[in-house]
């Protein structure tokens, strides 16, 4: 929308590892969250420590003057951040006048505000592109990310048939159960006998894999444990034929990729809003009452309810299908729809979307579906 302007961007120093995947933005600044809240909470700092730490940081970016600011991080301490910078215009949680508000119709909804529409119809990034005002524009990113020794040697163990599987989530709740997930491996390594299986983790899961791979002693042959950083993740995705994955990071690289996706949704996963933002995805959720639930709090429940009706078989044969009879995938949807819902991603001019796979979804049901989806668009755009 503004080609002649620059973009800077604010992120928490845990996550600066991201930078590489940012190519459009033209300076990136990092902050010491961490440091600041412990700054702010434990006695042996004093008072003002925590101030004087983030003015040290920002100095950089509080001297500049901008034409635009936004908050996408939906917190109040971003929002005395944002106090602090130098702009024509600010959306998003503002702090001003000793008092918190919201500016801009797409942020107030995507916050719950009551000032705004309570239906929750978009994707989360279609609230922020809203927000920012933009069109849905494809931009076509030049990653020159180079291979690390340790992908290489990884690459010639999965050789040029592979699928990645995502294992871990940051909740418990949001994970197939191991004895369930090496079922539906093992299927699908009957049903497809070439495809290797890339178990992708992070350096910190590698040693819960242990648990896994010893329920997979049929199909070990065709296991590679791929631990990597995120770089090295990407590089493995952009390979793989598939991703099978929780709600997780992972399957927004895997977006980022253009991979093939099927996304389970579990526990407090809400697909349809925070979904991988992919044509190319198919999202499984469970029809049980308490899905989704609430986001970063235990199960509440005896048992797992969403998880137990997700069937092994059923992911087992929809990872077959999808990457070798796909035009079968609505006959299986239909077979299992008592237990589970299957939808297919879809990105148009106007934004994400997702269409239940049913045989007997007729034009009239889709039109349906298709005008409320517009409808609330309308709201913002």
């Amino acid at each position: 929308k503004h080609p002649d302007r620059e973009l800077h961007i604010l992120i928490n120093e845990n996550f600066s590892h991201v930078e590489c995947f940012l190519p459009m933005v033209d300076k990136v600044y990092t902050f010491r969250r961490n440091l600041f809240q412990k700054m702010l909470g434990e006695a042996r700092f004093s008072f003002f420590s925590a101030f004087d730490q983030v003015g040290s940081d920002l100095r950089e970016l509080l001297s500049r003057e901008y034409s635009k600011a936004y908050n996408f991080s939906h917190n109040k301490l971003a929002a005395h951040v944002l106090e602090q910078v130098q702009a024509d215009e600010a959306y998003g949680i503002l702090y001003e006048n000793e008092n918190y508000h919201i500016s801009g119709l797409p942020f107030r909804s995507l916050n719950n505000s009551p000032e705004a529409p309570s239906l929750r119809d978009l994707h989360y990034i279609d609230y922020l592109r809203l927000g920012v005002g933009g069109p849905l524009t494809s931009v076509d990113l030049d990653f020159s990310l180079e291979s690390s020794q340790r992908c290489e040697d990884l690459f010639r163990q999965l050789g040029t048939q592979y699928i990645a599987v995502q294992v871990f989530s940051n909740e418990d709740k949001k994970t197939l159960s191991f004895n369930k997930l090496a079922a539906a491996l093992e299927l699908f390594c009957k049903l497809n006998e070439k495809c290797k299986i890339a178990l992708l983790c992070s350096p910190s899961e590698a040693s819960q894999l242990g648990q896994l791979s010893s329920r997979l002693k049929e199909i070990e042959h065709r296991i590679v444990v791929c631990e990597s950083n995120l770089e090295e993740a990407w590089l493995i995705l952009k390979r793989a034929r598939m991703l099978l994955t929780p709600d997780t990071s992972i399957k927004h690289l895997a977006a980022l990729s253009g991979t093939p996706i099927i996304e389970v949704g579990l526990g407090s996963a809400n697909s349809n809003f925070t979904g991988a933002y992919s044509k190319n995805s198919m999202i499984v959720s469970p029809r049980v009452d308490c899905y989704p639930c609430s986001h970063s709090e235990d199960c509440t429940k005896p048992r797992r309810y969403c998880e137990q009706q997700v069937d092994a078989d059923f992911i087992g044969l929809l990872m077959f299908k999808f990457i070798d009879q796909m035009s079968d995938i609505h006959v299986l949807a239909e077979e299992y729809q008592d237990t589970v819902e299957v939808r297919k991603g879809v990105v148009t001019k106007f934004g994400f979307f997702s269409v239940p796979l049913k045989t007997s979804l007729e034009k009239g049901a889709l039109e349906d579906l298709l005008v409320k989806w517009m409808n609330w668009l309308s709201v913002f755009s």
